[in-house]
């Protein structure tokens, strides 16, 4: 059988540290769980192993596991989110450190303008942006302000005019004129 570089380094690396490999290994069963540990290590850190590879070693109980497939530059992002959310305080500094560049400043702007929770003084901030997608968000953000979404009504396309319509959590702040209230008379 042939074994890998990458794996036969860090074998070697490990026997050289003063492997704990000699000293609780005592039969064929937990060397072979060894190799497959050390065989898991590697595959978590290179960079060409395949992404749903990496996907089943980010569920993998062993933290340091975890913590190699988050700080892994091909790990992809689907699994990097997941990996934010762990309860290991290394393995989501290491997916956020590793996700943050690749994340478009425009899409953060986006989900920070979308997000219902967002305080009114950052959605006015965001109001006043260029980009078409984070107008839209804020203009469909049922948190938003009428009065906001009325000056990106005037302001802006057609696309952010629609975007209160759109939205349906906004329909019962903005009136739709066409719609005409009757009270319904008694016989």
């Amino acid at each position: 059988m042939k074994i890998s570089q990458k794996r036969q380094n860090m074998i070697s690396r490990l026997i050289a540290a003063g492997s704990p490999k000699s000293d609780w290994c005592q039969n064929a069963e937990e060397d072979q769980f060894w190799d497959i540990k050390v065989s898991e290590y590697a595959a978590a850190e290179d960079p060409s192993t395949p992404a749903f590879i990496l996907a089943k070693l980010a569920q993998d109980a062993v933290e340091n596991l975890r913590w190699r497939v988050a700080r892994n530059q091909s790990t992809p992002i689907e699994v990097l989110n997941e990996l934010v959310g762990d309860k290991n305080e290394y393995v989501n500094m290491f997916a956020l450190a590793n996700l943050a560049p690749r994340i478009p400043p425009s899409a953060v702007l986006v989900a920070v303008a979308g997000n219902p929770s967002t305080p009114v003084e950052v959605l006015k901030m965001l109001a006043q942006q260029s980009d078409i997608l984070v107008l839209l968000a804020v203009a469909g953000n049922r948190s938003t302000p009428l009065e906001v979404r009325n000056i990106l009504a005037q302001q802006s396309g057609i696309w952010v005019k629609a975007a209160p319509a759109i939205n349906p959590s906004t329909h019962d702040e903005v009136p739709n004129p066409n719609v005409h209230e009757r009270s319904w008379e008694k016989f």
